[in-house]
Protein backbone atom coordinates (compact mmCIF):
# COMPACT_ATOMS: atom_id res chain seq x y z
CA UNK A 1 0.00 0.00 0.00
CA UNK A 2 3.08 2.27 0.63
CA UNK A 3 4.16 1.98 -2.91
CA UNK A 4 0.30 2.68 -4.29
CA UNK A 5 0.73 5.83 -2.15
CA UNK A 6 3.87 6.95 -3.67
CA UNK A 7 3.05 5.88 -7.13
CA UNK A 8 -0.36 8.11 -6.71
CA UNK A 9 1.70 10.90 -5.07
CA UNK A 10 3.58 11.61 -8.25
CA UNK A 11 1.03 11.91 -10.12
CA UNK A 12 0.91 15.05 -8.56
CA UNK A 13 4.84 16.34 -9.45
CA UNK A 14 7.77 16.04 -7.39
CA UNK A 15 7.28 19.37 -5.98
CA UNK A 16 4.24 18.07 -4.74
CA UNK A 17 5.67 14.71 -3.72
CA UNK A 18 7.95 16.62 -2.00
CA UNK A 19 5.07 18.00 0.63
CA UNK A 20 5.04 14.31 2.01
CA UNK A 21 8.28 13.74 2.52
CA UNK A 22 7.54 13.48 6.16
CA UNK A 23 4.82 11.31 6.35
CA UNK A 24 5.79 8.34 8.36
CA UNK A 25 5.89 4.86 6.70
CA UNK A 26 2.77 3.78 8.60
CA UNK A 27 0.62 6.90 7.40
CA UNK A 28 1.82 5.53 3.96
CA UNK A 29 0.54 2.10 4.59
CA UNK A 30 -2.97 3.51 6.35
CA UNK A 31 -3.72 6.34 3.19
CA UNK A 32 -6.92 5.86 1.39
CA UNK A 33 -6.19 9.64 0.46
CA UNK A 34 -4.10 12.34 -0.48
CA UNK A 35 -5.63 15.67 0.00
CA UNK A 36 -4.25 19.27 -1.15
CA UNK A 37 -6.31 22.32 0.21
CA UNK A 38 -5.10 25.48 -0.63
CA UNK A 39 -4.44 27.96 2.67
CA UNK A 40 -3.89 24.42 4.72
CA UNK A 41 -1.16 22.03 5.29
CA UNK A 42 -1.24 18.78 3.03
CA UNK A 43 -2.96 15.56 4.53
CA UNK A 44 -4.09 12.42 4.24
CA UNK A 45 -6.96 10.52 5.23
CA UNK A 46 -6.37 6.91 6.72
CA UNK A 47 -8.32 3.80 7.21
CA UNK A 48 -10.49 5.18 9.30
CA UNK A 49 -11.46 8.31 7.77
CA UNK A 50 -9.28 10.28 9.72
CA UNK A 51 -7.87 13.53 8.69
CA UNK A 52 -3.82 13.96 9.41
CA UNK A 53 -2.21 17.42 8.12
CA UNK A 54 1.89 17.41 8.12
CA UNK A 55 3.76 20.19 8.92
CA UNK A 56 2.59 23.91 9.51
CA UNK A 57 3.51 25.15 5.67
CA UNK A 58 -0.13 26.11 4.01
CA UNK A 59 -0.68 24.92 0.58
CA UNK A 60 -0.60 27.41 -2.34
CA UNK A 61 -3.03 28.06 -4.93
CA UNK A 62 -0.09 28.13 -7.19
CA UNK A 63 0.80 24.86 -5.92
CA UNK A 64 -3.10 22.83 -6.42
CA UNK A 65 -2.78 24.32 -10.13
CA UNK A 66 0.26 22.94 -10.61
CA UNK A 67 -0.83 19.76 -9.33
CA UNK A 68 -4.39 19.69 -10.96
CA UNK A 69 -2.73 20.09 -14.36
CA UNK A 70 0.04 17.29 -13.50
CA UNK A 71 -2.78 15.22 -13.09
CA UNK A 72 -4.19 16.06 -16.59
CA UNK A 73 -0.93 14.86 -17.61
CA UNK A 74 -0.18 18.55 -18.56
CA UNK A 75 -2.92 18.19 -20.95
CA UNK A 76 -6.25 19.82 -19.42
CA UNK A 77 -8.35 20.03 -22.90
CA UNK A 78 -7.60 16.24 -23.51
CA UNK A 79 -9.97 15.49 -19.97
CA UNK A 80 -12.40 17.94 -20.85
CA UNK A 81 -15.36 15.12 -19.99
CA UNK A 82 -13.92 13.42 -17.36
CA UNK A 83 -13.78 16.41 -15.37
CA UNK A 84 -17.06 17.73 -16.46
CA UNK A 85 -18.11 14.53 -14.52
CA UNK A 86 -16.22 15.33 -11.57
CA UNK A 87 -13.48 13.48 -11.78
CA UNK A 88 -10.33 12.00 -13.14
CA UNK A 89 -8.54 8.69 -13.33
CA UNK A 90 -4.80 8.86 -13.47
CA UNK A 91 -2.21 6.07 -14.32
CA UNK A 92 -2.53 3.11 -11.33
CA UNK A 93 -6.56 3.46 -10.87
CA UNK A 94 -6.26 6.29 -8.91
CA UNK A 95 -9.00 9.00 -8.85
CA UNK A 96 -9.05 12.41 -8.18
CA UNK A 97 -11.65 14.44 -7.13
CA UNK A 98 -11.59 18.42 -7.14
CA UNK A 99 -12.78 21.87 -5.40
CA UNK A 100 -13.54 24.16 -7.99
CA UNK A 101 -15.80 26.63 -9.81
CA UNK A 102 -17.86 25.49 -12.31
CA UNK A 103 -17.93 27.07 -15.75
CA UNK A 104 -21.61 27.00 -17.65
CA UNK A 105 -22.94 27.69 -21.45
CA UNK A 106 -26.28 26.97 -22.76
CA UNK A 107 -25.78 23.66 -23.10
CA UNK A 108 -25.09 23.07 -19.65
CA UNK A 109 -21.61 22.09 -17.42
CA UNK A 110 -18.69 23.45 -19.76
CA UNK A 111 -15.81 22.89 -17.53
CA UNK A 112 -13.84 23.73 -14.41
CA UNK A 113 -11.58 26.14 -12.88
CA UNK A 114 -9.93 27.80 -10.02
CA UNK A 115 -9.38 24.37 -8.78
CA UNK A 116 -9.11 25.13 -4.46
CA UNK A 117 -8.95 21.23 -3.51
CA UNK A 118 -7.39 17.75 -4.65
CA UNK A 119 -8.91 14.67 -3.50
CA UNK A 120 -6.52 11.85 -4.88
CA UNK A 121 -8.47 8.69 -3.91
CA UNK A 122 -5.50 5.53 -3.78
CA UNK A 123 -6.36 2.33 -5.29
CA UNK A 124 -6.09 -0.63 -3.50
CA UNK A 125 -5.22 -4.23 -4.83
CA UNK A 126 -6.09 -6.48 -1.98
CA UNK A 127 -5.54 -10.09 -3.94
CA UNK A 128 -8.04 -12.46 -2.45
CA UNK A 129 -10.21 -10.13 -0.55
CA UNK A 130 -13.17 -11.40 -1.92
CA UNK A 131 -12.94 -15.20 -1.72
CA UNK A 132 -14.82 -16.27 0.81
CA UNK A 133 -17.60 -13.49 -0.31
CA UNK A 134 -17.44 -15.40 -3.72
CA UNK A 135 -17.58 -18.52 -2.41
CA UNK A 136 -21.00 -18.12 -0.21
CA UNK A 137 -22.38 -15.68 -3.32
CA UNK A 138 -21.28 -18.62 -6.40
CA UNK A 139 -21.38 -21.76 -4.14
CA UNK A 140 -23.94 -23.24 -6.78
CA UNK A 141 -22.60 -21.42 -9.95
CA UNK A 142 -22.45 -17.77 -11.20
CA UNK A 143 -25.21 -15.21 -10.69
CA UNK A 144 -25.52 -11.65 -10.64
CA UNK A 145 -24.62 -9.59 -7.59
CA UNK A 146 -25.07 -5.91 -6.82
CA UNK A 147 -22.64 -4.74 -4.48
CA UNK A 148 -24.05 -1.77 -2.40
CA UNK A 149 -21.92 0.89 -0.21
CA UNK A 150 -20.80 3.86 1.12
CA UNK A 151 -18.34 5.87 -0.75
CA UNK A 152 -14.70 4.44 0.15
CA UNK A 153 -16.23 1.06 1.84
CA UNK A 154 -14.12 -1.05 -0.95
CA UNK A 155 -16.79 -1.64 -3.27
CA UNK A 156 -14.25 -1.14 -6.12
CA UNK A 157 -11.68 -2.88 -4.36
CA UNK A 158 -14.26 -5.82 -4.24
CA UNK A 159 -15.04 -5.91 -7.74
CA UNK A 160 -12.29 -6.33 -8.86
CA UNK A 161 -11.26 -9.47 -6.81
CA UNK A 162 -14.45 -11.04 -7.55
CA UNK A 163 -13.54 -10.42 -11.74
CA UNK A 164 -10.31 -12.04 -10.54
CA UNK A 165 -12.08 -14.69 -8.82
CA UNK A 166 -14.06 -15.87 -11.34
CA UNK A 167 -11.65 -15.31 -14.02
CA UNK A 168 -8.79 -17.25 -12.39
CA UNK A 169 -11.49 -20.16 -12.10
CA UNK A 170 -11.78 -20.60 -16.14
CA UNK A 171 -14.27 -18.54 -16.59
CA UNK A 172 -14.66 -15.87 -19.15
CA UNK A 173 -14.86 -11.96 -17.49
CA UNK A 174 -15.12 -8.90 -18.89
CA UNK A 175 -14.90 -5.52 -16.94
CA UNK A 176 -16.82 -2.53 -18.50
CA UNK A 177 -13.98 -0.23 -17.18
CA UNK A 178 -15.75 3.69 -17.52
CA UNK A 179 -13.71 5.30 -15.45
CA UNK A 180 -10.31 3.33 -15.66
CA UNK A 181 -10.81 2.67 -11.81
CA UNK A 182 -11.25 -1.51 -12.17
CA UNK A 183 -8.63 -2.55 -14.37
CA UNK A 184 -6.49 0.66 -14.56
CA UNK A 185 -5.54 0.16 -18.11
CA UNK A 186 -2.28 1.40 -19.31
CA UNK A 187 -0.71 0.86 -22.47
CA UNK A 188 -2.77 -1.75 -22.65
CA UNK A 189 -1.86 -3.65 -19.99
CA UNK A 190 -3.91 -3.75 -16.82
CA UNK A 191 -2.05 -2.07 -13.21
CA UNK A 192 -3.84 -5.17 -11.17
CA UNK A 193 -4.05 -9.35 -11.75
CA UNK A 194 -7.40 -10.09 -13.19
CA UNK A 195 -6.55 -13.29 -14.17
CA UNK A 196 -6.24 -15.40 -17.65
CA UNK A 197 -9.94 -14.61 -18.50
CA UNK A 198 -10.46 -11.38 -18.03
CA UNK A 199 -11.29 -9.02 -21.22
CA UNK A 200 -11.26 -5.11 -20.07
CA UNK A 201 -13.52 -2.76 -21.87
CA UNK A 202 -12.34 1.20 -20.87
CA UNK A 203 -13.75 4.07 -21.67
CA UNK A 204 -17.13 3.19 -22.95
CA UNK A 205 -20.29 4.06 -20.95
CA UNK A 206 -21.58 1.32 -18.98
CA UNK A 207 -24.56 0.97 -21.21
CA UNK A 208 -22.30 1.08 -24.10
CA UNK A 209 -19.88 -1.69 -22.60
CA UNK A 210 -22.26 -4.61 -21.39
CA UNK A 211 -23.65 -4.09 -24.85
CA UNK A 212 -20.37 -4.64 -26.48
CA UNK A 213 -19.02 -7.07 -23.98
CA UNK A 214 -22.30 -9.46 -25.05
CA UNK A 215 -22.08 -8.80 -28.71
CA UNK A 216 -18.61 -9.58 -28.99
CA UNK A 217 -16.41 -10.60 -26.04
CA UNK A 218 -18.89 -13.82 -25.06
CA UNK A 219 -18.34 -13.25 -21.32
CA UNK A 220 -19.88 -15.82 -18.70
CA UNK A 221 -20.22 -12.62 -16.37
CA UNK A 222 -19.75 -8.75 -16.87
CA UNK A 223 -18.77 -6.31 -14.12
CA UNK A 224 -19.47 -2.97 -13.62
CA UNK A 225 -18.74 0.05 -11.03
CA UNK A 226 -21.51 2.23 -9.64
CA UNK A 227 -24.50 1.53 -11.58
CA UNK A 228 -26.31 4.93 -11.68
CA UNK A 229 -29.03 6.32 -14.33
CA UNK A 230 -32.06 4.36 -16.20
CA UNK A 231 -30.12 3.74 -19.30
CA UNK A 232 -27.80 1.64 -17.34
CA UNK A 233 -30.07 -0.14 -15.65
CA UNK A 234 -32.21 -1.23 -18.61
CA UNK A 235 -28.95 -2.25 -20.26
CA UNK A 236 -28.68 -4.73 -17.90
CA UNK A 237 -31.75 -6.36 -18.89
CA UNK A 238 -29.87 -6.80 -22.58
CA UNK A 239 -27.25 -8.55 -20.77
CA UNK A 240 -29.41 -10.91 -19.05
CA UNK A 241 -31.77 -11.69 -21.79
CA UNK A 242 -28.36 -12.81 -23.50
CA UNK A 243 -27.60 -15.43 -20.70
CA UNK A 244 -24.50 -13.29 -18.98
CA UNK A 245 -24.35 -12.22 -15.65
CA UNK A 246 -24.32 -8.97 -14.53
CA UNK A 247 -22.01 -8.09 -11.03
CA UNK A 248 -22.18 -4.50 -10.06
CA UNK A 249 -22.16 -2.04 -7.34
CA UNK A 250 -24.43 1.09 -6.11
CA UNK A 251 -24.02 3.79 -4.08
CA UNK A 252 -26.16 3.35 -0.51
CA UNK A 253 -25.20 3.82 2.79
CA UNK A 254 -27.03 1.19 4.36
CA UNK A 255 -30.25 -1.63 3.46
CA UNK A 256 -32.86 0.88 4.54
CA UNK A 257 -31.19 3.58 2.48
CA UNK A 258 -30.96 1.34 -0.64
CA UNK A 259 -34.72 0.32 -0.64
CA UNK A 260 -35.53 4.23 0.01
CA UNK A 261 -33.59 4.67 -3.51
CA UNK A 262 -36.31 4.28 -6.60
CA UNK A 263 -33.22 3.69 -8.76
CA UNK A 264 -32.09 0.95 -6.65
CA UNK A 265 -35.14 -0.58 -6.88
CA UNK A 266 -35.75 -0.31 -10.37
CA UNK A 267 -32.29 -2.17 -10.24
CA UNK A 268 -33.69 -5.02 -8.44
CA UNK A 269 -37.05 -5.14 -10.58
CA UNK A 270 -34.83 -5.65 -13.39
CA UNK A 271 -33.82 -9.29 -12.44
CA UNK A 272 -30.55 -9.27 -13.21
CA UNK A 273 -29.43 -9.44 -9.78
CA UNK A 274 -29.68 -12.66 -7.76
CA UNK A 275 -27.89 -11.32 -4.51
CA UNK A 276 -27.52 -8.45 -2.66
CA UNK A 277 -24.19 -7.75 -0.83
CA UNK A 278 -24.04 -5.44 2.12
CA UNK A 279 -20.94 -3.74 2.48
CA UNK A 280 -19.97 -1.88 5.82
CA UNK A 281 -18.15 1.16 6.09
CA UNK A 282 -14.55 -0.19 6.55
CA UNK A 283 -13.07 -3.13 5.23
CA UNK A 284 -11.83 -4.17 8.10
CA UNK A 285 -15.39 -4.42 9.86
CA UNK A 286 -15.71 -7.30 6.89
CA UNK A 287 -16.97 -9.95 9.20
CA UNK A 288 -20.72 -7.48 8.64
CA UNK A 289 -21.05 -8.02 5.16
CA UNK A 290 -24.39 -8.85 4.84
CA UNK A 291 -25.74 -11.03 2.35
CA UNK A 292 -29.31 -10.86 1.03
CA UNK A 293 -31.21 -12.57 -2.27
CA UNK A 294 -32.95 -10.30 -3.63
CA UNK A 295 -36.47 -11.27 -3.91
CA UNK A 296 -36.30 -10.97 -0.14
CA UNK A 297 -35.28 -7.87 -0.01
CA UNK A 298 -38.05 -6.89 -2.74
CA UNK A 299 -40.55 -9.13 -0.30
CA UNK A 300 -39.24 -7.61 3.08
CA UNK A 301 -39.86 -4.26 1.92
CA UNK A 302 -42.84 -4.98 -0.14
CA UNK A 303 -44.42 -1.53 0.72
CA UNK A 304 -41.73 0.14 -0.92
CA UNK A 305 -41.86 -2.14 -3.97
CA UNK A 306 -45.63 -1.35 -4.64
CA UNK A 307 -45.05 1.93 -4.74
CA UNK A 308 -42.68 1.98 -6.96
CA UNK A 309 -44.96 -0.82 -9.65
CA UNK A 310 -47.48 1.80 -9.03
CA UNK A 311 -44.45 4.87 -11.11
CA UNK A 312 -45.88 5.40 -14.64
CA UNK A 313 -42.02 5.42 -15.35
CA UNK A 314 -41.17 1.91 -14.09
CA UNK A 315 -39.70 -0.43 -16.25
CA UNK A 316 -41.30 -2.12 -18.60
CA UNK A 317 -44.71 0.35 -18.34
Amino acid sequence: MAIRFDEALLEMGKDIAGLYNAVPEADRLQAQEIRLRSGSPPSITDSNGISISYGSRNVSVYEIESAFVSLCGHSVYSHTEELKNGYLTVKGGHRAGFGCRAVYDNDGLLSIREISSINLRIAREIIGCSNQLAEKLFYDGLCGVLIVGAPSSGKTTILRDIARYISESGSKVTICDERGEIAAVCDGVSQFRLGRCCDVLTGFSKAQAVLRAVRCLSPRAVVCDEIGNDEEADTLCDALNAGVEVIASVHAANEKEFLCRTQCLKMLMTGAFEKVVFLPRSYKDKEQIKIMKAGDLIENCSSCADSYMRMPNRYGA
